[in-house]
């Protein structure tokens, strides 16, 4: 196997980021229910007012426009000091300043008998935490969902547009996403949406450089996080659709494979109407990519051993 899928081990522990919408709510009402002005706050605080200002711009779930700057992200110290002219505990303010971070998944189909937006809800819901956020709204990429689906879910439509040379560009990707979320900038912010990027695996039969859109899948999610927090939402749900088709497709499908599985926070199995997450998924992943010249238990073991390493949840 090569050296370079042993990369990302550790990816998948748990993480939490900054929560500037449910920060500054908090924030401004706490302000509020004390009484203070912006400037009052400020003063006792030892801050200047236009970071107040700024810190409670994203209350009303509203980021960064063309007019506005995007709202700073408060140090350890400055939520220190906030929390003390406010008359709160420092941890108190910390923990409801943060949230878990969303989730980047690989859902793998084996079939077209059900869409994959509707197997992205279905299995979003169960593989939920305790913690996760269910999507308020959901954005469908690319792939053959019908319009009635999309209007029947409530899903919005989003177009990665590229150039026609035939090549898979990650920085125009970037740049479309970002100007296709501002497009509907008005319908998804203060949310928390859902994103089914349908059409990457279909990409990799027809451009010429299709290991560079597994090698993006490892940036891929602080992309999608950047991107929907400018324009004010969040994505809990970063959903990447490969078909199994097109993954056997390729010079060596079994490296691929183990690859996006160590790029994905988990995996969702998708065949028939049923739906299979976490480590039963990533088994059947493994079990369908085997290199013909691997033995059935020497693989077996092997996919043991991957799956233990990356830590996926049930």
């Amino acid at each position: 196997m090569s050296n370079k899928i042993k990369r990302d081990k550790n990816h998948k522990n748990e993480a939490s980021v900054f929560d500037a919408v449910r920060f500054a709510q908090l924030l401004s009402h706490r302000r509020q229910q004390l009484g203070l002005t912006t400037r009052q706050l400020a003063m006792r605080a030892n801050i200047s007012q236009p970071y107040v200002v700024a810190l409670e711009r994203s209350r009303n779930g509203v980021h960064a426009t063309k007019t506005s700057a995007m709202s700073p992200s408060p140090t350890v110290d400055m939520i220190a000091r906030l929390a003390t002219a406010l008359q709160m505990s420092a941890n108190d303010l910390f923990i409801q300043a943060v949230r878990p971070a969303g989730k980047h998944v690989l859902l793998f189909m084996e079939d077209d008998m059900v869409t994959s937006l509707e197997r992205a809800r279905t299995a979003s819901t169960k593989s939920a935490t305790a913690t996760d956020k269910t999507p308020q709204k959901w954005l469908c990429a690319g792939g053959p969902v019908a319009h009635d689906t999309l209007k029947s879910h409530n899903c919005l439509s989003i177009n990665l547009h590229r150039d026609s040379n035939n090549a898979y560009k990650p920085k125009a990707i970037t740049a479309s996403l970002s100007n296709e979320l501002s497009r509907h900038q008005a319908n998804i912010s203060g949310s928390d949406i859902g994103i089914v990027f349908d059409e990457t695996s279909s990409l990799m039969n027809h451009v010429n450089n299709p290991m560079s859109i597994v090698e993006f899948e490892h940036d891929w999610k602080q992309v999608v996080t950047d991107a929907t927090q400018a324009v004010g939402a969040f994505a809990a749900w970063n959903i990447c659709v490969y078909r199994i088709d097109n993954l056997l497709s390729l010079h060596n499908p079994a490296e691929v494979a183990q690859d996006l599985l160590r790029s994905h926070d988990n995996v969702w199995s998708a065949r028939n109407k049923s739906i299979t997450t976490g480590t039963s998924a990533a088994k059947r992943l493994l079990t369908l990519v085997r290199p013909q010249d691997v033995s059935a238990k020497s693989w077996s073991a092997h996919t043991n051993a991957v799956v233990q390493e990356l830590q996926i949840s049930a």
